[in-house]
């Protein structure tokens, strides 16, 4: 079992400016990732499944959350197996879908970043940093992204309001 107090930033970037995988600047790690929100009284309870390309490897977890203040939460993550993953399944929320998405993780100033480019819902990028280790350091956001909205400590971009199937992304 891990976790631990999640400090993350999140920022909001529109497709047309990710570069295809050929054309990405600077080494990154692939994975495909399929998240199931479950009914949960309190916080956040969701199940994971992350496919690593390169590894050729499937990993499961169990991740519980429970929000400190706008970008902090006290966060669970606990491994399970493929069993797990398909009975904790049958618990998902009734009013979310599975979130699908590609990930990319890199590193850049000496930071590691996520970018998560989201099929489900469809045309949705983020890019995310924990800064727990770091948080009165000045980030250096990668200049090969294009423009990025912070959406940090906003409730509308969260993968769980995302999840849900009245979520509808705002005009941008």
């Amino acid at each position: 079992m891990a976790g631990g107090i999640e400090h993350e930033r999140r920022f909001l970037i529109k497709p047309e400016f990710v570069p295809p995988w050929v054309d990405w600047p600077v080494p990154f790690e692939p994975s495909k990732i399929e998240q199931v929100y479950l009914r949960c009284s309190h916080g956040v309870d969701r199940i994971r499944r992350r496919f690593w390309i390169e590894k050729r490897k499937t990993e499961y977890d169990r991740t519980q959350k429970v929000k400190i203040d706008a970008v902090r939460v006290q966060e669970t993550v606990t491994e399970i197996n493929s069993a797990e993953f398909l009975m904790l399944g049958v618990l998902q929320d009734p009013l979310t879908e599975p979130i699908h998405k590609w990930r990319r993780v890199f590193e850049w100033d000496g930071v590691t970043w996520e970018l998560d480019m989201f099929t489900t819902p469809a045309r949705i990028v983020i890019l995310e940093v924990e800064i727990q280790d770091f948080p009165d350091r000045g980030i250096n956001l990668p200049d090969f992204l294009g423009p990025l909205t912070e959406v940090t400590g906003d409730p509308l971009w969260s993968n769980k309001s995302m999840s849900m199937k009245t979520w509808v992304a705002p005009i941008r």
